[in-house]
């Protein structure tokens, strides 16, 4: 099944939302429960993608004191997107790679250590760019899958378009 939403568990709910709102343009809306949770926005409806939620690390047993969940987004613009992580004063975890066929993916950590990755659509993607090698292309060596649905574990219901 493809899924259909994603709950984030953060450590400092309030830092976190101002980093994702300001990063990927996020809205976030207070969702009736025992404890404090909002449910994401993450774009129009017209706009491939899910929608999801976020609540503190200390509203979730289960989280034992640590961040959950990581997920991908699609962005127009991955270098871009990776700056604005670093200016809002994320980190870039794994650097920005090839996935032939696919895109371009990083993997990033917001303030308080969750990791989410971005992925930019370019079916022209691969490992060189003007002759330097970027990185090699990570195996995916978990699941024996079609092409299409191999790169990252990433859903086609969460990539980007393709460009027009």
């Amino acid at each position: 099944m493809k899924p259909t939403y994603f709950d984030l568990t953060v450590r400092d709910l309030g830092q976190a939302r101002t980093f994702f709102e300001n990063v990927l343009g996020w809205r976030f809306e207070k969702f009736r429960m025992p404890y404090e949770y909002y449910r994401i926005h993450a774009g129009p409806e017209t706009e491939p993608g899910i929608d999801g939620g976020i609540g503190a690390v200390k509203d979730t047993p289960l989280a034992d004191g640590r961040p959950l969940t990581q997920v991908t987004v699609p962005v127009p613009r991955l270098d871009e997107a990776l700056a604005k992580v670093l200016v809002a004063g994320g980190r870039v975890v794994e650097p920005k790679l090839a996935i032939p066929g696919v895109g371009w993916y990083a993997t990033c950590a917001e303030p308080g250590g969750l990791l989410f990755g971005l992925i930019e659509a370019d079916p022209d993607a691969h490992t060189t760019v003007r002759g330097t090698t970027l990185n090699k292309v990570r195996p995916n060596h978990r699941l024996k899958r079609s092409a299409e649905q191999r790169c990252c574990s990433v859903p086609v219901a969460l990539r980007a378009p393709a460009p027009a």
